[in-house]
């Protein structure tokens, strides 16, 4: 379904495009003659898209890290569980054994 509503939206976002291109005014902009507005429009949302995403990336290392650090720790608590795990095995069958050796006395 989401595949769908991407193909819609993606397929609206070309008309609307195609669109705008045809009914907006030209500008010139550093040289360039007859530039429509709306790749200007694009050109400074897709900056600021890069701009955006090379701010956040210290953001995206340090998270990285602590997830790296997150999944170290569990999967050394998942070990450390089993190891409880098989020590209560052993206890189990220790109790049954002696409670065994009771009942024949």
């Amino acid at each position: 379904m989401s595949v769908i509503k991407f193909s819609v939206a993606l397929l609206l976002i070309i008309v609307l495009m195609a669109l705008s291109v045809v009914a907006q005014p030209r500008v010139t902009l550093l040289g360039f003659a007859d530039i429509p507005v709306i790749f200007i429009v694009l050109l400074a949302v897709f900056l600021g898209t890069i701009f955006a995403y090379f701010l956040g990336l210290p953001d995206i290392w340090r998270l990285k890290k602590r997830l790296l650090q997150k999944e170290n720790e569990m999967k050394e608590k998942a070990a450390k569980i089993q190891k409880l795990e098989l020590k209560i095995r052993e206890l189990e069958e220790k109790i049954e054994e002696a409670g065994k050796a009771k009942g024949k006395i």
